[in-house]
């Protein structure tokens, strides 16, 4: 429907060089997803919390350590024996290793390992609904620079054609005046309106080269790219309110943030109340020991062997921090509920808002439509009225200003109609799927 209202202004726009790049939304879309810098960096956040989600992060596997250590010293002793023997060495050298296997592996913990592996699956979900949030907003700025290319286009088109006709009102004047039918004045009165409508197509050149520049920017490609957009615009489906708000609540990414962080607090809940269990840890090994010592009774000594065993903690009494940070997960849970219903309610104003201007900005659309073709009908006139006379400067100006602002007000309905579909879409999770 909307696209139906585009096409008799956007086709209008004039590709300034066939040499430059044409440019389709989908292919600043394609492009700007696979490179846009936030985009990119999102996707390595989920990666990372894609790759956290194992049961050894979570705690389930036994830690295996090998170690080995070798210490040496110079000593000297006296030693005295009961037998009144003496012996004094001195500079006596000494050697000690050590070298073994070590596993601790924790058999039970209070279900913590559990609820940390739940942890990291909830945070893997959170980090795919940011990097889709994220490639939501980025897509919406890709269109919203986008039809702004086009709305800047469709403006400097409308202001060449305001100078055009200002043109042709002073050649009118000129030939008029050469043949003594028109005063000086009239012919500087003519120019001075040519000037202005020249100065502001010069300045409308430079905003749709600003707007360029944005668009480039946002693709994370060369600012200095130059290329034209494509005027033929996807018509969506008719959208419906019911049926929006129903892919807001669920698929709004906003919402899905907020109930993970929900499913979150009450994991932490858990985490806690697990404190409150024993801890039992399997411990075993192998060690290897050797010293050697040039003083005392043994001069050298090797012992090697298995060990094994289990370790039972539980924590008695830690100044009521427990109970503390039960309290506190209580009142996070809570926070986290109104976070959510508070997002909700947000969501669910931001979709009203912009459907009804939505609404409203179609019916401007196609009242600025029929406007138009009675501005342009009227110029046509108009410039056949003034050749023969009928028809002052000041009256063929104001046709022209008319005819000028009707373009201008039409362009801007449709920008905002445009934008506000993209907006529907996003907020609702349809740009996608």
């Amino acid at each position: 429907m909307l696209k139906t209202f585009l096409l008799p202004t956007l086709l209008l726009i004039a590709t300034s060089s066939l040499a430059q790049e044409i440019l389709t939304l989908d292919q600043a879309l394609q492009t700007g997803l696979q490179n846009n810098y936030s985009v990119r960096i999102a996707k390595n956040d989920a990666s990372i919390a894609a790759n956290n989600v194992t049961i050894g992060n979570a705690g389930f596997l036994p830690v295996l350590d090998v170690f080995g250590n070798i210490t040496q010293g110079i000593d000297d002793s006296k030693q005295q024996y009961l037998s009144g023997q003496e012996v004094e060495k001195t500079g006596a050298k000494n050697t000690a290793g050590a070298a073994g296997v070590a596993v601790n592996w924790t058999l039970f913990d209070g279900l913590s390992m559990f609820v940390s592996h739940d942890q990291l699956k909830v945070l893997e979900e959170n980090g795919q609904t940011l990097l889709k949030q994220q490639m939501e907003n980025t897509i919406f700025l890709i269109m919203a620079a986008y039809y702004d290319v086009l709305r800047e286009q469709s403006l400097l088109l409308a202001l060449k054609e305001r100078r055009d006709i200002s043109l042709f009102r002073k050649e009118i004047l000129n030939t008029r005046f050469s043949v003594g039918s028109s005063s000086k004045i009239e012919v500087l009165k003519a120019t001075v309106d040519l000037n202005a409508d020249e100065t502001a197509v010069i300045q409308q050149e430079a905003s749709v080269q600003s707007i360029k520049v944005r668009l480039n920017q946002l693709l994370a490609r060369d600012v200095n790219i130059e290329f034209t957009v494509d005027t033929t615009l996807t018509n969506n489906p008719a959208l419906v309110y019911e049926q929006l708000r129903q892919d807001l609540l669920t698929h709004n990414t906003a919402l899905l943030i907020a109930n993970q962080y929900k499913e979150l607090a009450a994991l932490n809940m858990k985490q806690t109340s697990a404190r409150r269990y024993p801890v039992v840890d399997f411990n075993t090994g192998y060690d290897v020991l050797q010293s050697s010592s040039e003083s005392g009774f043994v001069t050298s000594n090797r012992t090697n062997g298995l060990y094994y065993g289990l370790t039972a903690s539980i924590n008695i009494f830690d100044g009521f921090n427990v109970n503390r940070q039960h309290q506190n997960d209580k009142i996070n849970m809570a926070t986290s509920q109104l976070a959510a219903e508070q997002t909700q309610l947000s969501m669910e104003s931001e979709l009203k808002r912009i459907f009804l201007q939505y609404q409203n900005d179609l019916q401007l659309v196609e009242l600025e439509r029929n406007n138009l073709q009675y501005a342009e009908e009227n110029l046509s006139i108009g410039q056949e009225s003034y050749k023969i006379g009928r028809l002052s400067d000041l009256e063929l100006r104001e046709i022209q200003q008319n005819l000028s602002d009707a373009k201008v007000r039409l362009t801007e309905a449709v920008f905002r109609a445009k934008l506000e579909e993209a907006d529907l879409l996003r907020i609702t999770g349809n740009l996608i799927k």
